[in-house]
């Protein structure tokens, strides 16, 4: 740290960056070292840290805490919320997340009828667990060899989403939320269950970078071009706007959810389908 400012050192040359400017730090080679100060500069900005393994894959996510002074009273309002409403807004997230599988699909040439008429079929908590057959149909049509889970494209869409993750963990932070208190994840191991629940509708944008660009090799060019993600192109509530920015508006949208009780409060982002077909 110099002058309040982060200073990456790569041999001979120096970067330096306000740590107000960034959202998301990935720690990914094995041979980098941060100070202590460095962290702790971060972590007051209200900026996630990610670290990764050897295979230069995400393991962990720091966030900031007590950066929001109103922590206390949105806490209450988590806690308070009814099991009506938490499945209200989970049916939402699960529709909006079918919805830009289906705007993926149809910009790689593959619409699927069938995906395309689930959003209406989702019910309140999607209680026939329409996520989970959508989710199977959107990777039939986009994996040929393979599953999501055991196919050439798994680490993309691994790193990819483990960006999406951290940036909207760190903005339920930063709003005074607490991110292990979910919607609809509720393991009592999990630190960010409620990022993992509003995440849900942007992993699309990260399927449709891979997908789009197919990289041959998961290599630092690939990576780098995964954790622009967050710099995509998102609609909300008709207007054009970044993924970040997006993200930011959810989180926002979801404190006015639970104030009025209203899940048609919550603003979950769009994926725009271009006029010519294919990516």
């Amino acid at each position: 740290v110099e002058n309040r400012c982060l200073c990456v050192t790569i041999g001979e040359e120096v970067a330096v960056f306000p740590p107000g400017d960034l959202g998301v730090v990935i720690l990914e080679s094995r041979q980098a070292t941060i100070t202590s100060s460095a962290l702790s500069l971060l972590c007051a900005s209200g900026t996630s840290v990610i670290s990764c393994d050897e295979r230069h894959m995400p393991i962990g996510i720091a966030t900031p805490v007590g950066i929001h002074y109103e922590m206390r009273p949105l806490l209450d309002l988590q806690i308070a919320a009814s099991k009506p409403l938490l499945k209200q807004l989970w049916r939402a997230i699960v529709m909006a997340k079918i919805e830009n599988q289906s705007a993926v699909l149809s910009l790689a040439g593959r619409s699927d009828s069938e995906l395309a008429k689930m959003p209406s079929c989702v019910r309140s908590g999607d209680a026939t667990n329409r996520e989970s057959v959508a989710a199977s149909i959107y990777f039939r049509s986009l994996i040929c060899e393979g599953t999501r889970r055991d196919s050439e494209y798994t680490a993309f869409l691994d790193y990819g989403y483990a960006v999406i993750r951290a940036a909207v963990a760190r903005e339920l932070v930063a709003h005074g939320f607490a991110p292990q208190l979910g919607i609809h994840h509720r393991n009592s191991r999990n630190a960010y269950a409620l990022a993992d629940d509003l995440m849900e509708p942007y992993r699309p944008f990260v399927d449709l970078l891979v997908f789009a660009e197919a990289p041959a090799a998961f290599d630092a060019a690939a990576r780098r071009r995964l954790a622009s993600v967050l710099e995509s192109v998102a609609v909300l509530e008709g207007q054009r706007t970044l993924v970040q920015s997006s993200i930011e508006a959810s989180v926002e949208s979801l404190r006015r959810a639970l104030e009025k009780g209203d899940p048609g409060e919550l603003l979950l982002p769009e994926i725009e389908v271009l006029d010519r077909p294919g990516i």
